[in-house]
């Protein structure tokens, strides 16, 4: 989850795929496994604006269209241990 700019390497990778007709992802994830998930989870809250109620979740608006919001993602867990480097 290096960053580059305001977004990690991982999501200019997808970017950069997507400007091609990409939509369609699957990461398989181990190390920063649950890194990944939490920004790809909180995406559209972290990179738009929004109204809420505070403490009321449920009351979030959206105020801009994210340009991502067309990809799908695939998240496959593989475990931590297959990032073993002995």
């Amino acid at each position: 989850m290096i960053p580059v700019g305001n977004y990690p390497i991982l999501w200019h990778i997808m970017k950069y795929y997507s400007l091609f007709g990409h939509r369609e992802f699957i990461l398989c994830l181990g190390h920063q496994g649950k890194a990944i998930k939490d920004f790809f989870l909180n995406y559209e809250i972290n990179t738009t604006d929004f109204f809420t109620y505070a403490w009321q979740k449920d009351s979030i608006i959206i105020h801009n269209k994210i340009e991502e919001q067309n990809w799908t993602i695939t998240f496959a867990e593989t475990g931590e241990e297959n990032n073993d480097r002995r």
